[in-house]
């Protein structure tokens, strides 16, 4: 499933194909099978680029006349790679029929001295279906059997055309369109959206209260340059597609959420993850969808909304009241796991209702109360299963889960050293100061189990699915499968059994001394699933991983 702006593209290239390849079969029935003349080579050709442009028209009319017979028919599920060439042929004879007697019709203006005039047959060709005096027969009854011949002949070429652009569509990883690259980072967009670029710590007041308590000793967020976005009110979401640059270089193409409709090297046109939507628990949430992409798709929270099947080019309203205080993630459970680890997938934060900074309500706020917080959204790709969707093939739910095999491994849609820099994924860098504490939802929307191995200090996992966890543990690693959704503490406080946190000054310069630089107060977050640490088949370490960073006050 491609955009719908790709997929017209895609469909006026196979109606060209279809067109000029029927016009040459046609040329060389009348002119050759036939026994027909031609004066020269120039009238063939002139008398081929007539008949092809004329027919380019028609011919997309009958590949979307096709492809929509094709959807009808198999409904949710697509099995075979022919159904739909065989659709748009079957399309394509029944609009050949009546056009056969407009060609007649130019012949006869043009006459028969000119190049362009139609090749008449000569006797010997009446093994084609229905003679050669069919050709040049007058009238209603004349023109229709000419063209149900013409037309009928022309069925397997037309089903061969479509079949080939199908399979070259499969084996075709990537197509030349703009590429919006995540691991570069670029201008920031003006869209009037509340944007956090490093996470929640900035301050900002939305109707009845801040969303990020104030405070002197808070991490710093001011760059914000190729951030994921953080909306409330007004949200106007798009699903949309385009290709992003792995690690190793190889462009991948996904689904995704953007703020525009496009086109999609603009910004804001395309994120994955989509944009962080947050709320609190006392409100409800309203929300505009539009489905860019070529077939139906759906907005859905599990357990709290599902919009249906939202049409291509459609736009659905989507309104639902906040559900309890936690982490969410919203995207298209329709096709199982696939349309989720493609790319439709987002985190939705409903904050508690009394507007504090408490993690959950049923939680001792006394020391459950967080500063900043961040969001890491987990996913694996692998790029066979993108081709598909970009060529517009089926997938099938139970295939992809029993033959996926992920090459890339990402942390809000970066993976290795782009993940772990503030300047190219300040959404991403966990920053604070010393005394507060962070709060991070750690989000795994892909399909394998994942396990985050926090260095330099323990965490406290305390919500699983919006539901407080019990005994709260001190851990350093989380068991993260497909679907959970983790609110994790990072304390920014001296660990209990941390001799010097941070090292004392001369351990600091013995550090520059040794790395040519300061990386005091830097520590790493990596999967200990060893495979999740590794792109491209090998590339390692450039899976799964970021830093967090305690800054200066």
């Amino acid at each position: 499933m491609i955009s719908a702006r790709h997929a017209g593209r895609r469909d006026w290239g196979i109606a060209g194909a279809l067109a000029f390849g029927v016009s040459l079969w046609q040329l060389w029935l009348h002119s050759f099978a036939l026994e027909g003349h031609s004066d020269t080579a120039l009238g063939h050709l002139a008398h081929w680029l007539r008949d092809g442009a004329l027919l380019v028209i028609p011919a997309y009319l009958a590949v979307r006349l096709g492809k929509a017979a094709a959807r009808r028919r198999r409904g949710a599920a697509r099995s075979s790679i022919a159904a739909e060439p065989g659709w748009v042929a079957l399309a394509f004879f029944v609009i050949l029929v009546p056009l056969v007697g407009l060609h007649g019709v130019l012949d006869d203006l043009f006459g028969t001295g000119d190049p362009f005039a139609e090749l008449a047959p000569a006797p010997g060709a009446g093994y084609l279906l229905l003679g050669t005096d069919v050709h040049q027969s007058a009238g209603l009854i004349g023109n229709l059997t000419h063209g149900l011949r013409d037309a009928a002949l022309s069925i397997p070429v037309a089903f061969m055309i479509g079949l080939a652009a199908a399979l070259i569509a499969t084996r075709r990883e990537a197509v030349p369109t703009p590429i919006v690259d995540d691991m570069v980072p670029s201008s920031m967009s003006k869209r009037e959206f509340l944007k956090y670029g490093g996470a929640g710590a900035v301050a900002v007041t939305l109707g009845s209260g801040a969303l990020i308590s104030a405070s002197g000793r808070r991490a710093h967020a001011e760059e914000q340059v190729r951030a994921t976005p953080w909306l409330t009110d007004d949200i106007e979401l798009f699903m949309n597609d385009g290709i992003n640059k792995m690690i190793d270089g190889v462009p991948v193409y996904s689904w995704g959420w953007g703020l525009t409709s496009g086109p999609v090297d603009e910004a804001d046109a395309l994120h994955v993850p989509g944009p962080v939507l947050w709320t609190y628990g006392d409100e409800r949430v309203r929300l505009g969808v539009t489905n860019n992409l070529a077939e139906p798709h759906n907005f859905e929270i599990e357990g709290v909304v599902d919009s249906g099947p939202i049409a291509p080019g459609q736009r659905v309203e989507v309104e639902f009241d906040a559900p309890s205080p936690g982490t969410y993630i919203y995207g298209d459970n329709s096709n199982g796991l696939v349309n989720r680890v493609l790319g439709l997938h987002g985190v939705l934060i409903v904050m508690p209702a009394d507007r504090s900074m408490r993690v959950h309500p049923a939680l001792d706020p006394e020391h459950w109360t967080f500063v900043s917080q961040w969001v890491w959204v987990f996913n694996e790709i692998d790029p066979r299963f993108n081709a598909r969707a970009q060529a517009g093939l089926p997938i099938d739910p139970v295939q992809f889960i029993e033959e996926f095999t992920p090459r890339y491994f990402t942390v809000n849609g970066r993976m290795g050293s782009v993940a772990a820099h503030s300047e190219t994924a300040p959404d991403t860098v966990v920053k604070d100061v010393q005394g507060n504490s962070a709060l991070i939802r750690v989000v795994n929307v892909g399909a394998a189990t994942h396990a985050p191995h926090w260095h330099g200090n323990h965490i406290y996992p305390l919500v699983l699915d919006a539901e407080p966890m019990s005994p709260i543990m001190w851990k350093d690693t989380v068991n993260v499968r497909p679907g959970d959704r983790y609110d994790v503490y990072l304390p920014y406080n001296i660990p209990p059994n941390a001799v010097h946190f941070p090292p004392p000054q001369s351990g600091r310069d013995l550090l520059k001394e040794l790395h040519g630089k300061d990386i005091e107060g830097t520590w790493p977050m990596h999967c200990h699933i060893e495979m999740s640490q590794s792109a491209g088949g090998g590339l390692y370490p450039q899976g799964m991983l970021t830093d967090w960073k305690m800054e200066e006050l």
